[in-house]
């Protein structure tokens, strides 16, 4: 769409006049310059010409039409409004039309003749005729409308706008709902967190849904905290409800914001990068952050279904789903809530992150419910009538939880019996189970409600996330626009729906939206109607953002939710699997959408009919757990895809099982594997090839492992001589790196850096097939930059590494990140030349984080690498009995299954240090 930075505001000024300046108003929070008769300085031209100029000066035209058809010039019989429209329309701009509803109310003793009434009637109709214009009954829904209509900066392609600091950055506006009432006791405890001297830098703010905690945080932090005392650098509203609002995304915002704009995220090569100079500003100056929904952080929440979850997660096996997805994020808490940052960091959450248990750093506070006073006092503000003990009796079942009385008070006051009494509440027990209370309200809200409306609320309950008016009308049950949206009204009175502030979006409690889409009817229907409008929407060409794959991510998601997982998987195979796999390494992403093939858990096949796919979509999704480090669990899936019986996929799956046995240390299973795999008989096409070289190139790197290097380049040569480079330069790539490998173990980097020149050679070629093969890239860039260390190029191999680590990063490859950090602990460690203090504690760190990775991965391979080079560090420094410990526990880890089929080179140097310590 085309992108607008002027805007005209045409309207009549008796009856429109402020919801004008409101519009205006709106639009400069957009990053838009309004121009209106409001904004006019004396000049000496007629209205009518300047006004002609104005519009011609700006972008597009908004023009508001009431129920006044407004005053004219000298010897005109047109409006103002009417002509400024003409001008607009003569000049080729866009204009955005928005007619008042008969709602709108009109100030008393405002009437124009019938002469008058006729002409606006026509104008009406003409708008309505050559454009579409939205209708809006208030100031606020105008405001909303124009916001949504309108194109914004924001939206220009690469493009980041935030304000400029010390003004707050709200990102994700939370849509507060009328009547806040009390907590005055949490609003204290908060700001005396956010003023104390000794407050620890982080809170977190624990609680279930509908307790409140995105309202008391929004309303304490616009209502209570003294920011002129507390003279904040700047203060980041940041909310992980938002689709778009992912932890990626908020790094370049937060970074532009907290730099003053001297930052430019896209000259970063990484996410890491982004945070670690985010980081490095948030340390040492006092801003304030709010992670609104930081639950959505975590590996519970962190699925396409998400917005469909609650709070029961007593049949998760251990604590795992309290890990953030993202081990960056994980680390980026850790790091805001390190003693002495300056920044206060305020989370909002239903479930306490893992990696901040037992922080210094970090206090937890558990949300309790609303004070019996406050309830009273909301209930009334609501519009319920009754005694105070009666008030009190009809919310204590409910645990005071503020969803609840909200929920409890719309259906009091819509109560067709006693409307607005609270004995309408009679008879409403809720079951003594509180985490069901905020369910039995809901059934209460939802069953007093007309067929259409509950209907209505559901079919929105199947969205992920906010929608707009247009997905509202597919959605709707209704035939006319108005029924509709009186209708929306309803559930917004009832407290079942609210409005994103500036936006004409909606949107669902996540309790509200469970509830509601559990009790929708078809559901199939409903997400065969989505998926039919997701299908309309143009997918791009080129993919260099998951932004852009969005509406094709929601359509696979609702052909799932439609019951068409076979249609899912072409849309998978044919539109998402090589821009997220492949060119952005999204391995994250892609598991949650292989997640969506298992409703019954991952101990039971894909929801798929043919062997071939159940058996595909378990290969692909074990694939992707090996990216991020998640071996053992890849190895589970592929044993259950081997146990289907699907003839043509056994060899990649056999090949692939070995890949993930191979770093955790079952090196006999993993040649066994690859044995039986190269053992199946091909039949000479391209495919069978390309498998029957991976196999070769597993073999080979196994036995790189083992240390038996003659018959791992014999594999090589094989893999090599399998097909000619011109039909795989990707294989030929990879055949290279790994020689590379080989040449390294065997301390031979000059002929590591001649086979990783071949494999850069090769590589740029591989983008001609459409895969970006960013991985290969990483492997040839660690390899480079350790085979550089050995050789004595301190500065190329700092450079390989840094760009190495930066886009396994930027991809989340797991697998490899130890690898790198190893190498990069040596490499300092070497140039500490064991004089420089804080080179060494640089090498140490590093180390460190490396023995971190491998042991959350169970990399056993590395861990011995790790231990090794702990012992090495551990006895240059005069610590033999640490040297001692670390050597036996490498000796132990490069075991594995014993000689021969153990992890050699390591075997050896373990062995080493320890006859020189004996």
């Amino acid at each position: 769409r085309r992108m607008f930075v002027k805007v005209f505001v045409s309207s009549t000024t008796k009856d429109l006049g402020e919801a004008r300046k409101k519009v205006c108003e709106q639009l400069l929070q957009l990053d838009i310059q309004p121009v209106s008769m409001d904004w006019y300085a004396s000049d000496p031209q007629t209205p009518q010409q300047l006004d002609d100029d104005k519009v011609k000066g700006c972008d597009a035209v908004v023009i508001v039409v009431g129920h006044l058809y407004g005053s004219s010039p000298p010897g005109e019989d047109k409006s103002f409004t009417e002509l400024e429209y003409e001008a607009a329309v003569s000049s080729g701009k866009e204009v955005f039309a928005f007619l008042a509803s008969d709602e709108f109310q009109v100030p008393p003793g405002l009437r124009e003749n019938d002469a008058t009434r006729a002409k606006l009637q026509a104008f009406r109709k003409r708008l309505s005729h050559d454009h579409t214009p939205r209708p809006f009954n208030n100031a606020d829904r105008l405001c909303a409308e124009v916001a949504a209509a309108v194109p914004k900066p924001t939206e220009r392609a690469g493009r980041i706008s935030v304000p400029k600091l010390p003004r707050p950055y709200p990102a994700h506006p939370y849509p507060i709902q009328g009547n806040f009432t009390g907590r005055v006791k949490e609003r204290t405890m908060l700001t005396d967190w956010a003023c104390g001297a000794d407050s620890k830098p982080m809170l977190s703010l624990v609680g279930l849904g509908g307790l409140g905690k995105s309202a008391l945080t929004w309303y304490w932090l616009h209502e209570d905290l003294p920011q002129e005392k507390l003279k904040l650098s700047g203060v980041i509203w940041w909310s992980f409800y938002e689709q778009e609002a992912s932890f990626e995304s908020f790094l370049p915002r937060a970074l532009l914001y907290a730099s003053g704009g001297t930052i430019d995220p896209t000259e970063l090569p990484s996410d890491y990068d982004r945070m670690h100079s985010l980081w490095c500003i948030l340390r040492d100056s006092p801003f304030l952050i709010v992670f609104d929904g930081a639950e959505r952080l975590l590996r519970a929440y962190h699925a396409l279904d998400a917005a469909y979850r609650g709070d029961d997660f007593n049949q998760e096996a251990g604590d795992n789903h309290l890990r953030c997805a993202n081990p960056q994020a994980g680390q980026f808490l850790q790091w805001l809530a390190s003693p002495g940052v300056k920044t206060r960091t305020l989370l909002t959450t239903r479930l306490h992150a893992k990696e901040l248990n037992d922080l210094a750093g970090c206090r937890k506070v558990e949300l309790e419910h609303l004070d019996p006073d406050d309830a009273v006092e909301f209930m009334r503000r609501q519009g319920v009538n009754g005694p105070r003990n009666a008030i009190v009796h009809a919310c204590e079942p409910y645990g005071f939880l503020p969803l609840c009385l909200r929920l409890l008070s719309g259906a009091i006051c819509k109560s067709p019996r006693k409307r607005g009494d609270i004995n309408a509440a009679k008879g409403w027990r809720p079951p003594a189970d509180l985490v069901r209370r905020e369910h039995h309200i809901l059934e209460v809200a939802y069953d007093t409600m007309a067929k259409d409306r509950r209907d209505l609320l559901s079919r929105i309950g199947a969205m992920r996330g906010p929608l707009d008016y247009d997905t509202a009308k597919v959605l709707s049950v209704y035939q006319d626009e108005t029924e509709l949206e009186e209708a929306l009204g309803e559930l917004e009175e009832r407290g079942l729906l609210f409005r994103r502030q500036g936006q004409a979006h909606y949107d669902l409690h996540p309790i509200v939206r469970q509830y509601a889409y559990d009790r929708l009817g078809d559901k199939a229907a409903t997400h065969q109607a989505l998926k039919d409008y997701f299908d309309t929407v143009p997918q791009t060409d080129k993919v260099e953002s998951l932004d852009e794959l969005m509406p094709t991510i929601e359509l696979f998601h609702h052909t799932i939710r439609a019951g068409g997982y076979e249609q899912a998987l072409r849309i998978y195979a044919e539109r998402l699997i090589r821009p997220i796999f492949y060119t952005l390494g999204a391995y994250d992403v892609m598991i949650s959408l292989m997640h969506a093939f298992f409703p019954d858990g991952e101990d039971r096949p894909p929801r798929l009919a043919d062997v071939g796919g159940r058996s595909r979509i378990m290969n692909d999704l074990a694939v992707n757990y090996i990216r991020i480090g998640e071996n053992c669990q890849a190895k589970e899936l592929l044993r259950q895809a081997l146990r289907m019986n699907d003839e043509a996929g056994l060899p990649d799956r056999l090949t692939n099982l070995a890949g993930a046995q191979i770093p955790l240390g079952e090196l006999k299973q993993a040649e066994s594997n690859l044995r039986r795999s190269g053992s199946i008989s091909i039949s000479g096409t391209h495919r069978d090839k390309c498998r029957n070289g991976a196999v070769r190139v597993a073999l080979g790197t196994l036995f790189t492992y083992m240390g038996r290097y003659d018959e791992a380049n014999r594999e090589f040569e094989s893999a090599l001589a399998v097909f000619p480079k011109s039909d795989d330069t990707n294989f030929w790539c990879m055949v290279r790196y790994l020689t590379a490998l080989r040449a390294l173990f065997m301390e031979e980097p000059k002929s590591a850096l001649e086979a990783l020149d071949r494999a850069r050679q090769v590589r740029p070629l591989t983008t001609t097939t459409g895969f970006s093969a960013e991985r290969d890239l990483v492997r040839i860039l660690w390899l480079s930059g350790a085979a550089k260390r050995l050789a004595g190029d301190v500065t190329g191999c700092e450079v390989d590494l840094n760009d190495a680590l930066s886009r396994c990063r930027r991809m989340r490859l797991v697998e490899h990140e130890t690898d790198i950090l190893l190498e990069m602990a040596k490499l300092q460690w070497g140039k500490a030349q064991r004089d420089s203090a804080e080179l060494i504690e640089q090498a140490k760190a590093l180390t460190r984080e490396a023995l971190e990775s491998a042991d959350r991965c169970e990399y056993r391979l590395n861990q011995a690498d790790i231990h090794n080079f702990l012992a090495e560090m551990a006895f240059a420094e005069g610590d033999k009995a640490e040297a001692l410990k670390h050597a036996e526990i490498a000796k132990e880890r490069a075991w594995c299954d014993g000689p021969p089929y153990c992890y050699k080179k390591a075997l050896d140097e373990a062995e080493r240090m320890l006859a020189e310590l004996a």
